[in-house]
């Protein structure tokens, strides 16, 4: 599984709260336009591992979030069996982002997805019709979560396994 997004929408977070194991990191200092957000960013890849069962065991990773990491998305999208594509909801110029990032991963190697919405806790947040319009999609096709939150972060796995199991149908 890979989670992709844009810069800051808890794609780290995500895989901490999900992963059994101390996740593998690549966080480096931001020395771009990332800085004025946040002090590190991803620049190779975040993976951490979950057992749903005993029959099965969730390799996750997490991608950068600029897109001059393109490479990183196509490499980690290749193998993999379904997608998260988180989306920061307190960043309105993100949603184009998202939107450029998941078109290409999609046209590259088309799989099932689910698409995560972090930081709506914020008061600045766009509204769930404003994202689904922003990156393209149906608003019934969006899931609000803390990535902060486990449980939360497994029912958006759970999403994303329900895909899967519907497309091998």
């Amino acid at each position: 599984m890979v989670t992709f997004g844009s810069v800051n929408a808890g794609k780290t977070t995500f895989i901490r709260s999900l992963s059994e194991i101390p996740p593998i990191t690549t966080d480096a200092i931001a020395t771009d336009h990332v800085a004025s957000t946040k002090r590190t960013t991803t620049v190779a890849m975040d993976m951490g591992k979950l057992t749903v069962d005993e029959d099965l065991v969730l390799h996750i990773y997490g991608t950068p979030g600029q897109e001059r990491f393109d490479f990183m998305w196509e490499m980690l999208a290749e193998h993999a069996f379904g997608y998260v594509f988180l989306v920061n909801a307190s960043e309105p110029e993100d949603l184009l982002e998202t939107k450029k990032i998941r078109e290409f991963v999609l046209a590259q190697h088309p799989r099932p997805h689910v698409i995560g919405v972090t930081k709506t806790d914020l008061t600045q947040s766009c509204d769930l019709g404003e994202i689904a319009e922003g990156i393209g999609t149906d608003i019934f096709n969006l899931i609000p979560l803390d990535a902060r939150d486990t449980g939360q972060c497994i029912d958006v796995v759970l999403a994303l396994l329900a895909q899967v199991e519907a497309a091998a149908m």
